[in-house]
C-alpha cells in the first residue's frame, strides 16, 4: 500500500519540488524514494500526521533478482543520506530493527530530544572545571550550546542549539561512521546519553571508543527521576551504568557538585 500526503497539508506536485524532488546524486539503487519524502516531512515542519495510507493507491512490487553489488551499493547510499541529513532521526532510521521498530525508534528519539531540552538538562554549564578544561584539541562534544566551548582545532559537536554546520550536526552518536578511527582524543557527552536505549548506549560507547581515545559521560545532578521521564527512557541510576561499562572496559566515576563524570576506555 501507498502513503498520500494527508489533506489538510495539500499534496500537490509543487510541495514535492519546493522539497527539492529527487536527488540525482544518488545514482545507486535504494533510499532515494526514503531520501525525498524525508525532506518533505522537514519541509512541513515534522507533523506526525503528515502522511497517511491510502487504501486506494496500490502498488504491486514484483521479486527481482537483484545482484550482489547492487545490494551493497545502498550501504553507500545510507553513508551519503546520512553525511546529508547529519540528524537523530536519521540515526535512528537505519536501526537494525524491523520497520515498526525503527519508526518507533525515530518517535521515542524525538520526544527524548525535545525531553532532554525541556528539562535542562544536556548544558555546558554542568561541566566540571577540569572537564572544562581539559577538553581542549580534538574533541566530539554533544549536548545544548555546547559549540560555544571554547574547542580547541579538530573539534566537532552535535549541539541541538545551533543550527546544522559543517562541524555542527544534530546526532546522538549512534552513527559516526564519517569520522577516521581514533580522530578525537575524546568524546563528551553531557546527559543526552542517559536517553538512549540500553542497545545504543552499548552502541555508542562501542563506536565511541573507535574514533576517540576516551568517552566521557557526564550525568547533571539537577534531572528527574527515570518514572517521571516515561515513556522516554532516561538513566537516573549512573552507578549501575558504571559497574555495567565497567565489566568490558576501564571505567572511573567522580562526583562533583553539579554532575557526576563517568570516563570510559
Amino acid at each position: 500500500m501507498a502513503a498520500r500526503l494527508h489533506p489538510q497539508h495539500l499534496a500537490r506536485q509543487g510541495h514535492v519540488r519546493r522539497g527539492g524532488g529527487f536527488d540525482e546524486a544518488i545514482v545507486k539503487w535504494g533510499l532515494e524514494d526514503s531520501e525525498l519524502f524525508y525532506r518533505v516531512f522537514h519541509h512541513h515542519g515534522c507533523p506526525p500526521d503528515l502522511f497517511a495510507r491510502d487504501p486506494q493507491a496500490i502498488a504491486y512490487h514484483m521479486p527481482h533478482y537483484r545482484p550482489t553489488g547492487e545490494l551493497l551499493g545502498t550501504l553507500d547510499n545510507i553513508r551519503y543520506i546520512a553525511r546529508k541529513h547529519p540528524r537523530y532521526d536519521l540515526e535512528a532510521m537505519h536501526s537494525p530493527a524491523t520497520l515498526g521498530q525503527v519508526m518507533g525508534k525515530v518517535r521515542l528519539y524525538s520526544d527524548a530530544v525535545a525531553a532532554c531540552r525541556s528539562a535542562g538538562l544536556g548544558r555546558p554549564d554542568v561541566l566540571p572545571a577540569d572537564v572544562r578544561t581539559g577538553i581542549g584539541e580534538r574533541a566530539l562534544v554533544a549536548g545544548y550550546g555546547v559549540s560555544r566551548l571554547p574547542l580547541g582545532p579538530g573539534s566537532h559537536t552535535f549541539d541541538h542549539d545551533a543550527p546544522i554546520s559543517e562541524t555542527n550536526w544534530h546526532r546522538l552518536g549512534l552513527m559516526l561512521q564519517d569520522f577516521r578511527t581514533g580522530q578525537f582524543a575524546q568524546f563528551v557527552n553531557v546527559d543526552l546519553w542517559r536517553f538512549l536505549m540500553p542497545e545504543d548506549l552499548s552502541l555508542l560507547v562501542t563506536k565511541g571508543l573507535r574514533k576517540a581515545d576516551r568517552i566521557v559521560l557526564v550525568a547533571s545532578h539537577a534531572a528527574p527521576d527515570a518514572a517521571s521521564m516515561l515513556p522516554v527512557p532516561f538513566v537516573d541510576d549512573v552507578d549501575y551504568v558504571a559497574r555495567m561499562l565497567g565489566a568490558r572496559f576501564d571505567v572511573s566515576t567522580v562526583v562533583h557538585e553539579e554532575a557526576t563524570v563517568l570516563t570510559v576506555r
